[in-house]
Formats: structure tokens, sequence, C-alpha cells
């Protein structure tokens, strides 16, 4: 397995989990749920990847929703909306990419592949949000973008050379 969902309604279940795992599979992803807001730091210690709350995740969703309504609106439609191809993507930059060590403008990521860059995922939690044109890109950084699905496809084909 390359990742795993860890969801059960009890957080000492989803701890336990998620040490066997990680016991089993140290390169494994693993996305655990933490019911209590107050356990997503022990989950992340027993060793997931990334740890969701999603009562703590509604409660901001609702006070999005209400303060700022078209932007929510907007990143649903990226994020989750079925109907239509546009999207909010990921793509990593490989280890032999040709374009390691390139600005964005060296290379003519949005002319070449359609697609809009949003951000540099940069490793860990760093982000650089509407990133300049003369970003340096580097291994393993992820551009996130607006696409198609086609779009998106070229683009990872585009930075693998």
């Amino acid at each position: 397995a390359s990742g795993l969902l860890v969801a059960g309604n009890d957080d000492r279940v989803n701890v336990f989990l998620v040490i066997t795992a990680r016991g089993l599979n140290p390169s494994l992803r693993i996305v655990a749920r933490a019911v209590d807001p107050q356990n997503v730091n022990k989950l992340r210690r027993a060793g997931a990847t990334a740890v969701v709350a999603p009562n703590a995740l509604g409660g901001l969703r609702l006070a999005s929703e209400m303060i700022r309504p078209r932007t929510t609106s907007f990143l649903d439609r990226m994020l989750y909306h079925a109907g239509g191809d546009t999207r909010m993507d990921e793509a990593v930059v490989p280890a032999d990419s040709p374009w390691i060590g390139k600005t964005l403008a060296d290379a003519k990521v949005h002319s070449r592949t359609g697609i809009a860059p949003v951000a540099v995922h940069l490793g860990e939690d760093r982000f650089l949000f509407n990133p300049a044109s003369s970003h340096v890109l580097e291994a393993g950084e992820a551009i996130i973008a607006i696409g198609s699905a086609e779009e998106m496809a070229r683009l990872r084909a585009y930075l693998a050379g």
C-alpha cells in the first residue's frame, strides 16, 4: 500500500492504527481523522502524515461561508465540484526534471501547458503563494494550479521532460 486513511470514531483506536501501520511501513502516507481536535498532535506524533479534524474544519467552513461566500463557493467548485473539468490540482517536479534550476519564466509553464500556477509547495508546510515568474524550480516541489484534467496531465508530462 502507498496510503492509508484512518477514520474511526475513537481517537485511541486511530492512534493505535497509525502506530501499527507506521511500524509496518515507514514510508506509508497516513491520513488520520481526529475526532477531538485536541488529539491532532498525538496522531502526528504517532506517525500520521496528515491529520484532519472534521468538526473543527466544519466550524471554519461555516464561518467562511458567512464572511466570504463567493470565495468559498469558488474553492468548493475547484476542489469538489463534479460538473466541469477545471480543478485545482498539483504536479510534482520530478527528481530528473529538465526544469530543475530554471525559473517559471524559463519553463514557460503557462504558455506550454495552459495552467495557471496559484502556489508552489516548497516542502513541509511551506507554500509560495502567487509565485513570481523568477521562482526557481527544485526537485520535489509541487506546482499547485488551476486547470483542466488534460492541462494538468500536460503539466506533469512537461515537468517530467
